[in-house]
């Protein structure tokens, strides 16, 4: 039992360094990982737009290619500006969710989509909030006014998950 003890209690105290480690975003991750984002969140919306089974999902996703559409312009304006690169693409990661999504339908379809939604949004936010620290205000004042909207589509999408 007291190795145990010995045992957390060791392993609590590098958690904190673990984490001081990591180095802080940097104005370029921020810009690629935000765009690669938006961008999953518009084909997947696309997808929930054709293919919900319920009005709900499809406006939903609707919502989703438009205020991220519009999102995803600001942000490549702003990063142009700075020399720094936007991806116009859903990562890895994103393709294999629309793949799975797309071998779905009816309530199936409406509750993964609701599902990787929140998870998106929740990731969304997370990324935002630390974005809004930025030593680039031009991008910091971007990701803080952004999240208002991020947080409503987190909001809705918790609810569109409730439902299925």
């Amino acid at each position: 039992m007291k190795t145990a003890l010995i045992t957390l209690a060791a392993a609590l105290a590098v958690v904190p360094l673990a984490l001081a480690a990591q180095p802080p975003l940097t104005p370029a991750q921020f810009v690629a990982q935000a765009s690669e984002a938006g961008a999953a969140e518009v084909e997947l919306g696309k997808l929930a737009a054709q293919r919900g089974s319920t009005a709900e999902v499809r406006a939903y996703g609707q919502r989703m290619v438009t205020d991220h559409s519009r999102s995803a312009v600001e942000l490549e304006q702003l990063a142009s500006r700075k020399g720094l690169a936007v991806t116009k693409v859903p990562g890895a990661a994103h393709a294999m969710v629309l793949e799975d999504l797309r071998g779905r339908s009816g309530k199936d379809f409406d509750a993964a989509y609701a599902r990787q939604m929140v998870k998106d949004h929740d990731e969304a936010v997370a990324l935002f909030t630390t974005a809004g620290t930025l030593a680039d205000q031009e991008l910091a004042t971007f990701a803080t006014r952004s999240l208002p909207l991020l947080r409503e589509h987190q909001q809705q999408a918790g609810h569109l998950g409730g439902k299925h």
